[in-house]
């Protein structure tokens, strides 16, 4: 359990840092707004102006993609899907409300293959990525900065994940690693692996009994209250 909840300490203490407040965004549309209505007044040349207003947009591009990223992975952290179920989600396959959310994982022909819940923290994650992406397309986790709108891919996933875990000095962090991540603390909560099967979506249990193997970090803590006892 150690090893999982530093885990989640180093990813989301980093992700304050990536993620960019949604009232952030407002003061850069805001700077955007004030600037086009100074052009004119200070008489620039147009060609000038579009150059502002387009490294504007590029830094305002940016800090979406990183609202995008950091909600991406606190999503993955949370519910322990499949990077590639995670990309095949539709908008319509999400519930939301203040207190309660849903994703419907579906299979290749589009029937539901099982329904998992969204904590606290996967439903803050789903609405500030929604608050700020793209209008268009049709799937949850799109493009950004090119072709917005558009579904994003495992490739550049992994790229993300390799920015981020080497900035949070994890440099083996994968999609892999976050769903079993999620499986192992819940396991160490003591949910049933029956629940834990379903939840991952194993048809095997035996699947899901490696993660019940014990960390070197909770053979030391035992060995330990033998000692104390």
């Amino acid at each position: 359990m150690f090893m999982a909840m530093m885990w989640f300490f180093k990813l989301e203490t980093l992700l304050l840092i990536v993620s960019l407040p949604i009232s952030a965004l407002r003061q850069s549309f805001y700077l955007q707004t004030s600037i086009a209505k100074i052009f004119p007044l200070l008489n620039l040349r147009q060609q000038s102006a579009r150059r502002a207003r387009h490294a504007l947009d590029k830094v305002q591009t940016r800090w979406i993609s990183h609202q995008r990223d950091g909600s991406l992975i606190l999503f993955l952290l949370h519910t322990g899907l499949r990077i590639s179920e995670a990309l095949s989600l539709k908008l319509s396959d999400i519930e939301l409300s203040e207190r309660k959310g849903l994703v419907r994982v579906r299979q290749t022909k589009g029937i539901t293959s099982r329904v998992v819940p969204l904590n606290a923290t996967a439903r803050k994650a789903l609405q500030d990525w929604l608050a700020v992406r793209p209008e268009t397309g049709i799937f949850l986790w799109t493009q950004v900065e090119k072709e917005p709108g558009s579904p994003l891919t495992s490739r550049t996933v992994q790229r993300i994940l390799k920015r981020i875990g080497t900035a949070a000095n994890l440099p083996h962090l994968t999609p892999h690693v976050l769903r079993h991540t999620f499986a192992k603390n819940l396991v160490d909560q003591g949910v049933g692996l029956e629940k834990v099967a379903t939840l991952m979506g194993h048809a095997n249990l035996n699947t899901t009994r490696i993660y019940t193997t014990p960390s070197q970090k909770g053979l030391e803590n035992a060995v330990e209250k033998m000692a104390e006892g």
